[in-house]
């Protein structure tokens, strides 16, 4: 079998074994369901993409590429259910139907484009209850995969101070408390300075902002939550950062702002399929395949990310609104970062 002949339409090719739910993608003309979808309690609209993924024998699987029907099912009608216990009975208390979603046409390339098949809900999700993506394909294969919902977590500076002085000695704190359902956190910051020109009669303010990544895929020790994990961060490495990314503008002055934190909370499911799915530096090793969708592939997790920047970096004083920025302090806490870096123009 060649890698050609293995149509899977999520823009890449899976050659192995699952290790969760098993599929034979090798099977003759046994077309594949293939559903990702990440739900988030912070949202109100959830997305869920369906496609199909097969494998033809006799043809190879460039031809069907840019064949719509060949990647997506055209007459399925999938919903989403909440469950959850009544009286030690599991209970189906809600049903969401899913409708086409046409706000993300696909990018012209070897795929049909420009409509894909991602379909969208609307609900308000229960951290204690457990949501199941249900329906039927064409040649009545039923597909129900469930999920539970990462909680609301906190990250709050240790101790309670929300400004900083990144020039002292020794590393600022912030403490995340685990979620309900959370099992993997990733973490990064976000630098914010302010630039304008220094010629400017009245000059405009612009906002600026770096990433800087602190750590991916942790794992607490439980999903019960309430476990408490110290981010640390050292103002030396921040102004470091400072220097890699603010391009040298001599016609510019700058402020820096200071840091927000940014934590992402995965729950058991998108743990495992991050970690099966990952970099493997063996030539020799099989590489897994991971996968909870029953009778098909995919992924149907949840994550909540902290703080949510889509709701944010809307308000008019963020990121001083946001309940994980740290202020830097001014005077003092600037002379590290204009001492060593003068090139950058950087001001108290």
């Amino acid at each position: 079998m060649t890698l050609s002949r293995l149509l899977f339409v999520f823009s890449t090719l899976i050659f192995l074994n699952s290790c969760s739910t098993d599929i034979d993608v090798a099977a003759d003309w046994k077309d594949i369901p293939v559903v990702y979808s990440i739900l988030n309690s912070t949202d109100s609209t959830h997305y869920v993409r369906i496609q199909r993924a097969y494998l033809d024998e006799k043809t190879s699987a460039l031809v069907y590429a840019p064949i719509a029907d060949s990647n997506y099912y055209g007459t399925i009608t999938p919903v989403m259910e909440r469950w959850k216990k009544v009286n030690t009975i599991d209970t189906k208390l809600e049903t969401f139907p899913m409708v086409i979603n046409n706000s993300f046409p696909k990018d012209s390339g070897l795929f049909a484009h420009p409509a894909q098949a991602i379909y969208s809900f609307t609900a308000n999700l229960d951290k204690d209850s457990e949501y199941k993506i249900v329906f039927k394909t064409p040649k009545n294969v039923d597909i129900v995969a469930k999920t539970n919902i990462v909680a609301d977590f906190q990250v709050i500076p240790f101790p309670n101070i929300r400004t900083f002085n990144f020039s002292a000695i020794g590393s600022q704190t912030m403490r995340l408390y685990s979620p309900q359902n959370g099992y993997m956190h990733d973490a990064y910051i976000r630098l914010h300075y302010y630039e304008w020109d220094k010629n400017a009669t009245v000059p405009d303010t612009l906002k600026k902002v770096i990433r800087m990544n602190i750590y991916n895929g942790l794992l607490f020790g439980n999903t019960i939550g309430g476990q408490s994990v110290d981010i640390k961060l050292n103002g030396k490495d921040v102004f470091s950062q400072l220097k890699i990314d603010v391009p040298i503008n001599n016609q510019v002055k700058r402020l820096f702002n200071g840091v927000e934190y940014v934590v992402g909370v995965g729950n058991i499911e998108l743990s495992n399929y991050i970690q099966v799915n990952g970099v493997n530096n063996s030539l020799l090793a099989q590489k897994p395949v991971y996968t909870n969708i029953p009778n098909g592939f995919g992924i149907f997790s949840s994550r909540k990310i902290v703080p949510n920047l889509e709701i944010e970096t809307k308000k008019v004083r963020y990121p001083y609104t946001s309940t994980t920025f740290i202020e830097a302090k001014r005077f003092e806490g600037m002379d590290s970062l204009i001492s060593r870096y003068p090139e950058l123009n950087f001001i108290r």
